[in-house]
């Protein structure tokens, strides 16, 4: 899923399904049964089922916003545009992004 957005590709419905990250997609045409289902479950059921899929929406963006973080400190160097011989020393990027961090704040 990482390369996804590393290389900018939007995936298809079938990647998504197939990747485990969704499972379902619903028409919004009738969306009745699965309200319906829903409703038809014990209050804390609906409940706990909320508190599950919250847990786990924010176990997922956690992850998503690091892996931003790490994509985006590897976009602003420009040494992915680069080949081999003139990569930056890992020393001095973990200086530019402290120097680029201090100048954000």
């Amino acid at each position: 899923m990482r390369a996804w957005y590393l290389l900018g590709i939007t995936p298809a419905k079938k990647d998504l399904q197939n990747s485990g990250l969704i499972q379902h997609f619903y028409q919004r045409k009738c969306p009745r049964k699965f309200l319906q289902n829903i409703l038809g479950q014990a209050p804390l059921a609906r409940i706990q089922a909320r508190q599950a899929c919250l847990a786990l929406a924010k176990a997922y963006l956690a992850l998503a916003g690091q892996e931003i973080k790490l994509a985006t400190a590897t976009t602003m160097q420009g040494d992915w545009q680069q080949d081999a011989a003139h990569f930056i020393p890992a020393r001095e990027i973990a200086q530019r992004l402290q120097n680029s961090a201090e100048t954000s704040c």
